[in-house]
């Protein structure tokens, strides 16, 4: 029997949370797999760690304190987890509805895959109502100057190359996790799954988009964000340099990651940008 750790990170949506793990749960994995979940509620209010623990007494509660935001709510989730010890380390956004047989696809699709293993597979999602392509792989721009730009892919019949990654339904098998260790803990909401998707490339590892969509996952919604135009400029600007933003310290690592030697324009020109448009 192979062992599969679920990561899931939350934070206040109880409904979303429970309907992600009711997907889960259901699917049809035979007894050839064993799902241990690990789930860190960070600090929700809402009663989701009540509700979860009463209607998924298996799953594995880690409480936050409130302050982690996705990147690093899925970072301790996969530390308590370890990074080896399981077959498979499945990453699965909370705001994700999985289709019925998708985790047993998933799965068959990388221990048929003829690619040179081990690789990370990309399971792609699609929005509830158009059908079109929410989150999965993305191929970076071949555009000058364009060296942060990612274009997402749309899946195939067949796999998929890619460079990096959304982090919503993600398979990591033991060899790479125990090699990276993790979704690094320095960024805290968003990034970190690129990140990690460049690190992984870098390292040598083969990035892979799976055949066809997995569940559904609609984009998130830019109201009350950085993007909303509806608000004031300043206001916008106090929210961009939120965690859920694009803020300054996380922003600047993941730009002298993987900009290059230009890493310090990159970094600069989003908030220049903001600031110069009315």
């Amino acid at each position: 029997m192979k062992k599969i750790a679920v990561l899931i990170s939350c934070f206040n949506r109880k409904n979303k949370t429970i309907k992600c793990l009711e997907k889960l749960y259901f699917q049809n994995i035979s007894d050839l797999y064993d799902l241990n979940t690990f789930l860190v509620d960070d600090g929700s209010t809402d009663g989701t760690s009540e509700a979860v623990a009463k209607l998924f007494p298996r799953v594995r509660i880690i409480n936050g304190d409130g302050n982690l935001y996705w990147n690093r709510g899925m970072s301790l989730a996969w530390s308590s987890a370890g990074y080896h010890g399981h077959d498979y380390y499945l990453w699965l956004n909370d705001d994700v509805e999985l289709f019925d047989g998708a985790l047993l696809k998933l799965l068959e699709s990388y221990e048929t895959a003829s690619v040179k293993k081990p690789f990370v597979l990309i399971g792609s999602t699609c929005d509830p109502v158009s059908g079109q392509v929410t989150y999965g792989g993305a191929k970076r721009s071949d555009i000058r100057f364009k060296k942060l730009r990612f274009n997402l892919i749309n899946p195939g019949a067949e796999l998929i190359a890619a460079d990096t990654l959304n982090g919503n339904i993600v398979l990591v098998p033991e060899y790479i996790s125990s090699n990276l260790m993790g979704l690094d803990p320095q960024f805290s909401h968003a990034m970190g799954d690129t990140d990690f998707g460049l690190r992984a490339t870098k390292a040598g590892f083969s990035m892979q988009v799976a055949p066809s969509y997995y569940g559904t996952c609609a984009h998130n919604s830019v109201e009350s964000s950085y993007l909303d135009e509806a608000l004031s400029k300043k206001i916008r600007f106090k929210k961009m340099l939120s965690p859920k933003g694009l803020p300054l310290r996380d922003w600047a690592i993941f730009c002298q990651r993987h900009a290059g030697k230009l890493w310090v324009a990159y970094f600069l020109w989003p908030y220049l940008k903001f600031l110069i448009r009315r």
